[in-house]
Formats: C-alpha cells, sequence, structure tokens
C-alpha cells in the first residue's frame, strides 16, 4: 500500500541512481518518476510524493527548472544543478558535456521565455553574464588528472571533479574589468549544439602580470605571486593541483588575469599558461586579492595593479 513520504527522515546513503551523471537530466526534465531505490519503490510527481514499504524515507524532491528574474537566483539554480552533477560517476568521459545537453536546451528555452534576452550556450557556460560564470573552481582537496580534449580550458567541463562558483561574493560590488571580444565554440554534431565540443577560444582585452609562485604556508590556499613589478597576496584554486602537495614544476610561474575588480580594489581573475605564443593562453586556476594575516578578501596593492599589462590575449 502506498502511504505519503515522511519528510522528517532522511537517508544518509546516496541511492545508486544518484551517484549517475546521466541520471541528472533523466530526472529534471521528467514530469514523473517511479525510482526503485534500495529499500522502496517511490512515486515522485510535481505535486507529491508516495512510497511502497520499505524504512528509509529519504526525501527526493521534484526538481523545478522555473527562471526567476534576479541574477542570483537564476545561475544559483543552474550552478547547483552543475555542482549536483560533477559530484556523480560517468562511465565515459567524452559524455560531460551530451549528459547534460538536454537540460541546458531547456533551461536556455525557459530563459529566453522568461526574459526575451538572447541567450547562447557555450560549452556548459552561458553568454548571460559571461565574465562571472569563468569563475567555476573544483570543489574539493582531491584533484584528477586532466582528460582528454573535451572543452576549452575556461570550460569547467574540461576538466572532473565537483564544480562550485561563489556567486554571492563575486556578485558584491564587483565590476567587469575585461573586454570579450570573440566568443567561439566548435561543436562536434550540428544535429547537438549542447553537446560535445572540438574546440574553442575567448579573445579579450584585459590587465594581466606573471609572476613567481610561492604557497605562503604548508596547508591552504593562499600563494603569493612576485615580480619585478609587485606582488600579489592571492587565494588561489587551482584546476588540476590541490595547492597542498608538491608544486608541479609547470607552475612554478603563472599569469594572472583581471576579470573583476571593485571601487576599493579587491580583485578576482585566471590563472593562466601561455601556450604556443605570447598572446594565447589555457586557464589553469582561479585567483582573488587576499590577506596573508586576514582570512577575507584583501584589495590587491597598487604597486601590483599599477604593474599589469593591458593586453589583448586568447584563451583556449
Amino acid at each position: 500500500m502506498l502511504e505519503p513520504l515522511n519528510r522528517t527522515r532522511e537517508l544518509e546513503e546516496l541511492e545508486p541512481i544518484q551517484k549517475r551523471s546521466w541520471a541528472v537530466q533523466e530526472y529534471l526534465l521528467s514530469s514523473r518518476i517511479l525510482y526503485y531505490g534500495t529499500c522502496q519503490l517511490r512515486w515522485i510527481c510535481k505535486t507529491t510524493q508516495y512510497i511502497d514499504g520499505g524504512q528509509s524515507s529519504h526525501h527526493t524532491r521534484m526538481p523545478q527548472l522555473g527562471i526567476r528574474p534576479d541574477t542570483t537566483t537564476l545561475w544559483d539554480r543552474w550552478y547547483g544543478i552543475v555542482a549536483d552533477y560533477t559530484r556523480r560517476n560517468l562511465t565515459h568521459a567524452e559524455d560531460k558535456l551530451p549528459a547534460l545537453s538536454g537540460v541546458a536546451e531547456v533551461y536556455r528555452g525557459r530563459f529566453m521565455d522568461a526574459h526575451n534576452i538572447e541567450l547562447k550556450y557555450y560549452a556548459g557556460l552561458w553568454s548571460h553574464h559571461f565574465i562571472l560564470h569563468l569563475l567555476w573552481y573544483v570543489d574539493e582537496e582531491k584533484r584528477y588528472p586532466k582528460p582528454k580534449y573535451r572543452a576549452p580550458t575556461w570550460s569547467w567541463a574540461s576538466v572532473d571533479g565537483p564544480i562550485s562558483i561563489d556567486l554571492n561574493k563575486i556578485l558584491k560590488d564587483l565590476d567587469d574589468h575585461i573586454r570579450i571580444s570573440e566568443i567561439e565554440v566548435q561543436i562536434v554534431s550540428s544535429a547537438n549544439p549542447f553537446g560535445a565540443v572540438k574546440a574553442g577560444f575567448i579573445k579579450c582585452k584585459g590587465l594581466i602580470q606573471t609572476g613567481s609562485l610561492t604557497r605562503l604556508h604548508w596547508t591552504g590556499k593562499e600563494f603569493s605571486v612576485k615580480s619585478a613589478l609587485g606582488t600579489l597576496i592571492a587565494l588561489i584554486h587551482f584546476d588540476s593541483w590541490n595547492g597542498m602537495d608538491e608544486m608541479p614544476d609547470t607552475l612554478k610561474e603563472v599569469c594572472c588575469l583581471v576579470l573583476l575588480r571593485t571601487k576599493d580594489n579587491v580583485c578576482r581573475g585566471l590563472i593562466l599558461k601561455a601556450v604556443d605564443n605570447q598572446n594565447c593562453f589555457q586557464r589553469i586556476g582561479i585567483w582573488c586579492s587576499w590577506g596573508e594575516d586576514e582570512y577575507k578578501a584583501f584589495p590587491a596593492s597598487s604597486e601590483w595593479l599599477q604593474g599589469c599589462e593591458l593586453r589583448e590575449l586568447e584563451i583556449i
């Protein structure tokens, strides 16, 4: 006999299907679900949930893909999906973008219906507040080797591991500080414009400075980036290094690109490495100006900012 789901008790262990990447869009795009769990059978729809026997009453909320007007809610919702999706297991790495393509297509359609604004999708990132979307990071201590190419380095789809973004911190008093002139992504199949890609780049103009990287503590993510023109103290999240093991030689010298900046010079940006030529780069992480003795964002020094070079560059 079916009985209403008891929302007061929770199952600590995730069900096997909740660890499976492909199941995210199957779940999000369904109007109703018959859920075969470890302990019980569940019926889930938009308005109610029922269980059939078993001892566990883990609440599995029916997802909503509605679009609201304010930016924080809008992108909180998207990155909530990305956070859940990137914590799951994917058998074939090349499915990273295809396994979320159906959700992206529906999300775009509902956004445009609600706002009457053209919205483009670039390998997991959106054209609306695109600079904000570049500041994703891997949200765990473990890091994974770079997989075979499946997205540009500025896309979260280019790495493995759970993805997060500090939207509330980014949106507070921060202004765009680069100018993007061109974004291009080459998709594998025109039949799925939200699916796999084979190449992509950003062309932009912004403040950048190269410096030598030094870890300030034996653990943690605080670093100094020192050049002849000044020193930046920064909190850095690297994409494929956890910041605590031995530093790879490839990270001894890095480039800091300023993306966002407040009137008080608190800055956020990308950590880059030059490739091929002086104006072509790959993303290897993100940074935020930091206080060495205070666990909070802190203005970048005027000396360091004045030493930055205004350059046109390409990120692949």
